[in-house]
Formats: C-alpha cells, structure tokens, sequence
C-alpha cells in the first residue's frame, strides 16, 4: 500500500508490551463497502493482542467510510487488553466515533482538539425504490452509530440523535465534548495538527486537507455528485468510476500493495528484534566479564589482609631473612611471600 493511500500505521514495542495505531488520514478506500484496508486493520489489531498489554490508538482524522470505520470500533471496544484512545488534532464524523470506541475514562483529547459528529452521508442514484432502499440503510448505518456511542458513553439515545444526528455537524472543543459527557479527561497538552477554520470549511474540503490524493471525497465525487447520469452505466463498481473520470489505477492500493507492505514491516520488526537480542547477548557478555573481575579483586584483597598479618602483627617469632634467599618463618609465611608484603605496602 502507497503511503499517501494509507490511513493507519503501527509502532511496536514488545519489550513494554505497548503499541501505537496511528490513525492519521481519512479512513477506509471505498465509500461503499468495507475495504482490505479495513479488514487488514482489524488482523493486525488481532496481532497486537497477542504480545501487547496495552494497546494506544492516535487518531487525527476528518472520519471516512463508516463501513471501514464500524470494523475499526469493534476491534478496539471488544478488545480485551488496556486500549487507550488519543484525540491528537481533530477527530470528525467516523473519526469522532472512533475516539470513544475505548473505556470512557480511556479517551484523552488534547486540550485544544476538536471532535465533529453529524448524520451520516451517502451518495446515490437511481429510481424510487433503489432510492428508498438506499434510505432505509441509512437509517440503519445511523442507528449502529449512535447505539455505538451510547454503549461506551452511557448517553441516552434520543439525546444523542437530538444533539448530534440532526444533519447538521456539530463541532465540539475538548471542554465541550468533556462537559457533554463524551469522555471524562482533557490531557494537558497541545496538538499541533488542528485544522484552521475547520468548522467553517465543507466537509468535502476538510477531508482534503488530510489525503488529496485519497479515494474517498476527492474532486471526482463531487463531479459524480454533479452529473449522477453517468452513474448508470458504473454500477457503482469503484474501478470503473476511476476509469470513467479519468483516474489512474496506479495511484491507488492493491491486495499486493498491502500484502508487501506488511512484509516489510514484518522484516523490519524482525531485524529489529535480532539487533535487540544481540545487544542484550552482549549487555549479558559485559555483565559477566565485570563480575568475574569483581570477584578476582575480591580474592587479591584478602590475599593483601592475609599478608598484612605477616611479620610483626600477630607473631613475633618470624626469622630474618638469610643472604641465600630466606628462611622459614614460624607463622607459615615464606620469604617471597614477605617481599610481596613489603612491595605492597610501601
């Protein structure tokens, strides 16, 4: 998958069982169903289970495909490690959902973060009956959301369809969010990615600040909005829509793209964990040469103790020593071991 397309990314760290999911960009690659993306999410959440206790997901994101995004809010509500969720700019529509997937006392916005919720919106064409059917999922993709919110926040329903679901978008500051009972907590430091004027922009252009170059709300949706008779021929097929509006299939991730991401990353993990082992190998190597040292100085220090019992501290009978190398002394000390003594302790 191309870095431009990508919407999350993963830090790992296995020795303090904590990861990082950055969720950094507009989430998902279909508009109208769930993508690999989605589903490659949800693996890897999986994967971090089962070697991370805690799990911290980042989110600075103007939302995306509600699909993608109710696949996201399962695997981090339904987790059974310690999952913290980070409010690290701007958390909007599917974004905003997102953020209070964790424990309510597991939210942490930054104090001068945002947070967005609204209806959710679909694009369709077609006679009445397709319309209406269109509708009718609408309403239930609502109802999932707003169930969602309300099991993780204890917020009654129609106050949150009544506040937040009324199709227009409801922007909220940290104090706001906190004081209508979203989450508990407010961290106390800043986010440098917050979007300027970003209430007052269309939800169309805020999308774009965050990926240009993504499939979700780009200008080619608003040219399919403009003109819905060329739908009729797409049948809603996401490739054929780029081929119609003159996009490029190349600009866009595969199955291939994500499967070799994910090897990389996964060689990358593993050469980290080799230099890792190695280094404590050698921190081991280190430990044991230091000790095997302490313990000969150790062993040369009571030599010197021994030795300074020698002549004239305790026996007086020790001989002198002869031209002819030394004589025995009485206390079992040795002419040599005396020169040691006296090289020693001059």
């Amino acid at each position: 998958m191309s870095k431009e397309n990508q919407y999350y990314d993963i830090v790992s760290n296995k020795i303090s069982k904590t990861a990082e999911v950055l969720i950094y960009g507009v989430i998902g690659e279909s508009w109208w169903e769930e993508s690999i993306t989605a589903r490659r999410f949800v693996t890897d959440f999986k994967n971090l289970e089962k070697d991370h206790d805690n799990i911290n997901v980042r989110i600075n994101s103007p939302g995306g495909s509600v699909f993608d995004g109710l696949a996201i809010f399962n695997a981090i509500a339904n987790s059974p490690k310690d999952v913290h969720t980070y409010n690290d700019g701007l958390c909007a529509s599917m974004a905003a959902v997102l953020l209070l997937a964790a424990n309510k006392v597991n939210v942490h916005p930054a104090k001068n973060s945002l947070l967005m919720l609204h209806a959710p919106m679909v694009g369709t064409f077609g006679n009445r009956r397709e319309i209406e059917k269109t509708l009718n999922t609408l309403d239930k993709v609502q109802d999932v959301l707003v169930t969602s919110i309300c099991e993780k926040t204890g917020l009654q329903k129609d106050d949150v369809v009544a506040k937040y679901f009324d199709y227009t978008d409801h922007w909220l500051t940290a104090d706001e969010a906190k004081a209508a009972g979203l989450y508990e907590n407010i961290e106390e430091d800043e986010a440098e990615n917050v979007p300027k004027n970003a209430s007052a922009l269309k939800f169309s252009d805020l999308v774009k600040l965050f990926e240009p170059k993504n499939t979700l709300f780009p200008d080619w949706i608003n040219r399919i909005a403009q003109s819905p008779e060329n739908l009729n021929i797409l049948d809603m097929d996401i490739h054929k829509i780029r081929a119609a509006y003159g996009l490029k299939e190349e600009d866009y991730a595969t199955e291939d793209d994500v499967l070799n991401y994910v090897k990389t990353r996964e060689k990358e993990l593993s050469d980290a964990k080799a230099a890792q082992d190695a280094a404590v190998n050698e921190l081991a190597t280190a430990k044991k040469s230091i000790e095997d040292k302490d313990a000969e100085t150790e062993t040369l220090k009571a030599q010197v103790e021994t030795l300074k019992k020698g002549p004239g501290a305790e026996n007086k009978k020790t001989t002198e020593t002869t031209d002819k190398g030394g004589a025995d002394v009485e206390d079992g000390l040795t002419a040599d071991d005396i020169k040691l003594y006296n090289s020693l302790t001059r």
